[in-house]
């Protein structure tokens, strides 16, 4: 019987390596691309509800009712009944989260009061007013996702659903401090790019 030429054990080994060591190089390159369009489509998202709050003040004299802390009611919902918006809009970095309940039982873009005497918000306030001559009582709302550490601002730095005082306050994420950061993505009112 004639003999065959075939790959050896240790030449398929070495082709195994190389193909793990591209793999290893080209995976987290991919889910750092895909992280960050998340976060363009996050800001866009954003966008369009900032703009419907705008359409729904021309054509109600007024904004929705800002969303109660722990509620499930969205009040976004009422730009979609008013026809500002096509569809709820999604915060696509909730999914998966609705056991926890509370902050995370909606999948929803939250809607809040820049609440004056809430620490968490002082950070929010003071850069809006840094870039603006407003005050606190010139900035009604403000829209958010959880951003990619997919921890709400009351529970970032600790663990999910712990119910305590948050000592570092709401943190704008910021990709240049790596793509998972701590940090949420929001708008408010007076932001207009």
């Amino acid at each position: 019987m004639p003999f065959k030429p075939a790959f050896s054990v240790i030449e398929l080994l070495l082709v195994a390596g190389i193909i793990s060591i591209l793999v290893s190089i080209a995976v987290p390159g991919y889910l750092d691309a895909k992280l960050r369009a998340e976060v363009v489509d996050t800001k866009n998202t954003l966008q369009k509800v900032h703009h419907a709050l705008y359409l729904y003040k021309v054509d109600n004299n007024k904004y929705p009712e800002r969303q109660v802390l722990f509620s499930l009611y969205n009040p976004l919902a009422r730009l979609v009944k008013g026809e500002q918006l096509a569809t709820e809009p999604v915060d696509r970095f909730k999914e998966g989260l609705k056991g926890y309940g509370g902050l995370y039982g909606d999948s929803c873009i939250s809607y809040f009061d820049l609440d004056p005497m809430n620490p968490l918000f002082a950070k929010v306030r003071n850069r809006e007013i840094n870039r603006r001559s407003i005050t606190s009582r010139d900035i009604p709302w403000f829209i958010k996702s959880i951003g990619p550490d997919q921890m709400d601002m009351y529970d970032e730095g600790m663990e999910r659903g712990s119910n305590r005082a948050n000592p570092i306050g709401l943190i704008e994420y910021d990709v240049t401090n790596g793509v998972f950061s701590l940090g949420e993505i929001f708008r408010t009112q007076v932001d207009d790019n």
